[in-house]
């Protein structure tokens, strides 16, 4: 997560010293979309190949496309070059988030181990937040976006050789379940077809509730939130 937010400071600032306003804000677009085309392929692709080696597949691609732009940006290479560095990495971001939250719930044995390695996480993750643009800032100043792209695709680096162990000892896919063995026949089962019953109608209610006047109101305000910091972000 520090190496993504440095990352996209870094690119911005690159491709508004390359072209002003609207280049910053173009590039930020190419970056978005083939992210968002790759996002739903790739979190299929973690449920088949498992999270562990994903992330490492992930934290790979990464480190290499953060390297290329890093080396294009210290020679002087077309900025188109580094643009395209930066999509690559951009949608290898796509990998590594599923596959984090996977590869988690694997490294940990107890309900309460998983709670608590997630909290752990969240707050890495809004330490980032504020510490990668923080530190990209820094490396800009001293020696230009080239420093601080170098500086976190070593990091990258870093973090796939650590991601290696538990790519390694990752056990295979396990194999399906045939659905007549993991559903039971409702009718074979009076008090599940019961619970079932229940089940429904409980759900029911509860979109019932959801689509009333207030808690619309509600998630209108909240889903306007989040396109507005989307915005301020691009």
């Amino acid at each position: 997560e520090l190496g993504e937010y440095g990352v996209w400071l870094s690119v911005t600032v690159y491709a508004y010293q390359h072209g002003g306003t609207t280049n910053a804000a173009l590039i930020s677009v190419l970056q978005l979309v083939p992210a968002a085309i790759v996002a739903p392929l790739v979190a299929r692709l973690t449920d088949v190949r498992g999270g562990a080696r994903m992330l490492l597949v992930g934290y790979v691609v990464q480190a290499i496309s953060v390297l290329g732009t890093a080396a294009t940006v210290l020679v002087a290479a077309s900025p188109w070059i580094a643009y395209g560095c930066a999509v690559v990495a951009a949608s290898a971001v796509t990998i590594t988030r599923p596959a984090q939250a996977s590869a988690l719930a694997t490294q940990v044995d107890l309900p309460d181990e998983l709670t608590a390695a997630t909290v752990v996480n969240n707050w890495a993750n809004s330490g980032a937040l504020l510490a990668g643009p923080a530190l990209a800032g820094v490396l800009i100043g001293i020696d230009g976006s080239g420093l601080s792209l170098a500086v976190f695709g070593l990091g990258l680096v870093t973090a796939a050789l650590l991601a290696v162990p538990a790519a390694l000892s990752q056990a295979g896919p396990a194999l399906p379940i045939p659905e007549e063995e993991l559903v039971p026949e409702l009718e074979d089962d009076p008090e599940l077809a019961r619970i079932a019953a229940e089940s429904g109608d409980s759900l029911r209610d509860r979109l019932s509730v959801l689509a009333s006047g207030p808690v619309l109101a509600v998630l209108g305000v909240v889903a306007a939130q989040y396109i507005v910091l989307g915005a301020e972000d691009v």
